[in-house]
């Protein structure tokens, strides 16, 4: 009988031999600007909703004093000021007073606009602060609180000012041929750009204003961070060395599997009777391929003999233990609280390590990207230092009054992009600060990373943190389409299933599922789509949340 292909599973690391990381920070200001962009661009559904303390009766008034019919105008009035509805459910529900909505809610914005701190006495506001939040891809809205987006905008308020003050110019045909390069990367034709804009409040004229800020920002960065960047080849091997348990993948084992399940009315000695009568069939020469498919209760593996790879721990112990015991082409019978299972075991896979000439380039990339962090870490602290910041209802203290200039090392020409262009890479959970690199990079919407991360911690006025957690990310998953494939013999994907339960799609693929699971491929458990993309093996909240963008 041939043997199967080897494979490796990835434990549910999706095939990525990377240290963990940490809290994921900040994003930075050069970052913030292209989410914003890039929501815009691909219309999600944000909005910049309604003034958080209108009254019924200034609303009323405001509708009043633009003629609003009074048949309609108490109902939109109480449900302006409820706050439950978004500016575009509220031009949804009421039909032809579009404009009038939208003059309505600019109107009470300035009146109840109010500057809540001040960079060198530029007024930052509530407005501004609210609007910039209200920008940003669903998920971000969701890691940030209004304090670090605000801290954020205060970083972008000094590098424009170190712009400035450096004369660092950008002139229209700049802005010009970055918004072409927008219509060019999104495809899609200027009216509907700003079909886009006015459904978040904008026009064209504030794009082009994002547009100018975040080349500013960028030009800076590359002429005071973004110089001489490397790390020596003793440094990549340092961190290899010293991660070396990243780069390791477990010993694991493949076997092949007939499953004679039990139930109500098949007990025990019936399923081990069951086994006993196909291992007899298989000593006979039988393929054992074939008595799977003819046989075995676990569908999720009938199309692909019966087979799994795995490590210690991914098993029910009765399963595991005579997988790793057994030798190559050996057979047994195991009871578990599933069946009985008729194992054949295929292989061992020893542990290994990915050389280091495999992932040198990643790992020195990483150590670069690490150094830049450092390096905007550094500059944005310098420029604070000697900046004066004031909050609303603080104080201003003496400032040094000095400008700030990190000078490139010696023998350095300033780095100047040829074109203006407005990409930018999504950032990796792992760094400290963004990627500033932006006038060289692509604007997209970035993915949740896929790396495990830890949200950060946002403020609760409220309840219990752990629960409130839990039903944010329940609410969360109800709106994405995430798929749980479970066996009931499999431990692993049980426990899954319990976990998760109320939140995702669960299938029971040796069920009532079958067929799904089937055409879903699905040959492992537990296994998971999650908004289109596959992945085996255990899921924590964090995992899930980053991979489906919560």
């Amino acid at each position: 009988m041939a043997k199967s292909k080897k494979k490796r599973s990835n434990n549910g690391k999706n095939g990525k031999n990377e240290p963990d990381s940490g809290l994921w920070p900040i994003l930075g200001a050069a970052i913030i600007l292209v989410l914003i962009i890039a929501a815009i661009l691909l219309l999600s559904n944000q909005d910049t909703g309604m003034p958080a303390e209108a009254s019924e009766a200034e609303v009323l008034q405001a509708f009043r004093d633009r003629g609003v019919s009074e048949i309609i105008i108490q109902d939109l009035a109480r449900d302006f000021a409820s706050g439950d509805y978004t500016l575009k459910e509220l031009k949804t529900n009421y039909p032809g007073f579009e404009e009038d909505i939208d003059a309505v809610h600019d109107q009470l914005a300035v009146v109840e606009d109010e500057v809540i701190a001040t960079v060198n006495g530029d007024p930052i506001t509530q407005n501004e602060l609210a609007t910039q939040i209200a920008l940003l891809p669903e998920p971000y809205q969701q890691l940030f609180t209004e304090e670090q987006v605000l801290q954020e905008i205060i970083d972008e308020r000094l590098l424009m000012q170190e712009g400035a003050r450096q004369g660092i110019v950008v002139s229209d045909e700049d802005v010009d041929a970055a918004y072409q390069e927008l219509l060019v990367q999104s495809q899609l034709t200027e009216e509907q750009l700003l079909a886009n804009l006015q459904s978040f409040g904008l026009d064209n004229d504030d794009l082009k204003n994002m547009l100018h800020r975040q080349l500013m920002i960028s030009r800076v960065l590359n002429t005071s961070v973004n110089v001489n960047l490397s790390v020596s080849e003793e440094e990549v091997k340092r961190f290899y060395a010293d991660n070396e348990a990243a780069f390791q993948a477990d010993a694991q084992v493949t076997v092949k599997h007939i499953l004679f399940a039990t139930s109500e009315e098949i007990s025990a000695e019936d399923a081990q009777a069951a086994a006993e009568d196909a291992l007899a069939r298989y000593d006979d020469s039988e393929d054992f391929c074939d008595l799977v498919a003819e046989l075995t209760a676990d569908v999720g593996s009938r199309e692909n003999c019966g087979e799994y790879t795995f490590g210690r721990g991914f098993m029910v112990p009765e399963f595991e233990e005579v997988s790793f015991r057994l030798a190559a082409e050996e057979t047994e019978i195991v009871l578990t609280q599933f069946g009985a299972h008729l194992v054949l075991k295929i292989e061992d896979l020893d542990a290994t390590t990915t050389p280091y000439e495999d992932v040198r380039d990643e790992i020195e990339a990483r150590l670069i990207s690490q150094q830049r962090t450092e390096r905007y870490q550094a500059y944005i602290q310098e420029l604070r230092e000697n900046a004066e910041i004031i909050f609303a209802g603080e104080e201003p203290e003496e400032s040094t009054g000095t400008s700030v200039e990190i000078v490139p090392p010696e023998d350095t020409e300033p780095v100047e992009p040829e074109e203006p262009v407005t990409e930018v890479e999504e950032p990796t959970p792992e760094e400290s600060a963004p990627e500033v690199e932006v006038e060289d990079l692509e604007v997209i919407v970035p993915e949740t990373p896929s790396e495990p991360v830890e949200p950060i911690e946002v403020s609760v006025t409220t309840g219990d943190a752990e629960t409130e957690e839990v039903d944010d990310l329940a609410g969360c998953l109800a709106d994405k389409d995430v798929t749980l494939y479970m066996a009931a013999w499999a431990t692993a994907s049980v426990d899954e299933a319990e976990a998760y339960a109320g939140m995702v799609t669960v299938l029971d693929c040796a069920g009532d599922d079958e067929a799904t699971c089937l055409e879903a491929d699905v040959n492992a458990y537990p296994s998971w789509n999650v908004e289109g993309e596959q992945h085996w093996g255990r899921l924590s909240e964090q995992e899930l949340a980053a991979m489906a963008g919560c």
